[in-house]
């Protein structure tokens, strides 16, 4: 099932018991929603709480279209504090008020907003002296690392399993390659009876009937 779905704690209905999984999918499905995912929101809510301060004090000291003054706006909204619902300023949805200059009254100036568009390869130290491209990338790797290290895992101990499953059925179970071997050797061996018993059935047939006849 998709873990968008655990949104609290498993209960048993009728006694009242959380379930704590040990293991298995659901273990993987609950560490997955309270360890892994959170931290990889951590890490891009940290990286989002920089870039605005970064871009919103580029933009206040910037100039709009036409502007004698800066334009002391906020360039990204952030309701409640919370940097997860980040937001372009509503107020900027008039684009001659986004200060694109970095001069009064400078028609065609983009110095400002080229500025804006460096802070992706700018070393930010609240990001451990990396760009928030060099940031990303690093997030991106590791992920990438550690589910390949989660499928070797779930490979491993697949094929643990397997070899486990192969081993009871050679203990407890009926092996139709052994059967079919024996049942092989069982036929060659009554084939080779049957012929010793023809071959000494003729010999007898031999001294009954035939020797001595000669003379009588």
């Amino acid at each position: 099932f998709d873990v968008n779905d655990i949104s609290d704690n498993i209960m048993f209905k009728d006694m009242g018991y959380e379930l704590i999984p040990n293991g298995g999918e659901l273990k993987g499905l609950f560490n997955a929603r309270d360890i892994i995912i959170p931290q990889y929101l951590n890490k891009l809510e940290q990286m989002a709480g920089r870039l605005i301060v970064e871009v919103n004090a580029i933009h206040k000291n910037g100039y709009s279209l036409g502007a004698d003054e800066k334009c002391d706006l906020e360039f990204f909204a952030i309701p409640s504090g919370d940097n997860s619902l980040i937001a372009v300023n509503p107020v900027l949805a008039d684009v001659e008020k986004i200060a694109a200059a970095t001069e009064p009254d400078a028609p065609g100036d983009g110095s400002n907003a080229l500025k804006i568009a460096q802070l992706r390869y700018k070393k930010i130290p609240d990001l451990g002296n990396a760009s928030v491209d060099d940031f990303t990338d690093s997030m991106i790797a590791i992920l990438g690392v550690e589910a390949q290290e989660a499928i070797r895992m779930a490979e491993n101990q697949q094929l643990l399993l397997t070899q486990i499953e192969y081993r009871r059925e050679s203990v407890s179970g009926v092996s139709l390659d052994e059967e079919l071997t024996n049942m092989i050797k069982f036929q060659h061996a009554y084939n080779s009876a049957a012929r010793m018993v023809t071959a000494i059935d003729e010999m007898l047939d031999v001294v009954v009937n035939r020797m001595g006849i000669v003379g009588r």
